[in-house]
């Protein structure tokens, strides 16, 4: 691989791992009942997974459907869709809004993501 695509794949993977953890923490504070804390990490969250996502569904996932067939990319096209609307949905709320069966919606959608 040459040394400038190898640069980007670093720092592709990099990113991937910055929003793996946020979603982590995300999942975590939710467990424990930390709305507050939720918000602010969704908040992050929302703010640095654009770009990364945007590559991902316009360069990445179409590379792997033509590999991998598009049932599989659609799988992924559908865990990034959970994962953008369970975060904009905290940022959304108010933490006098959340009840656990909602909170537990939004672990679940999570944890698929």
């Amino acid at each position: 691989m040459p040394k400038r695509a190898s640069a980007l794949a670093d720092a592709f993977l990099e990113d991937h791992r910055h929003l793996t953890r946020g979603l982590t923490r995300l999942l975590e504070a939710l467990r424990e009942d930390d709305f507050e804390g939720a918000a602010r990490i969704a908040q992050e969250l929302d703010r640095v997974v654009g770009p990364h996502m945007q590559f991902e569904e316009e360069v990445f996932y179409p590379m792997l459907a033509e590999r991998l067939g598009r049932g599989f990319a659609g799988r992924l096209y559908g865990e990034h869709a959970l994962g953008q609307q369970a975060v904009r949905k905290i940022k959304a709320l108010r933490p006098e809004q959340i009840d656990s069966a909602l909170r537990q919606e939004l672990i679940a959608a999570l944890s698929k993501t």
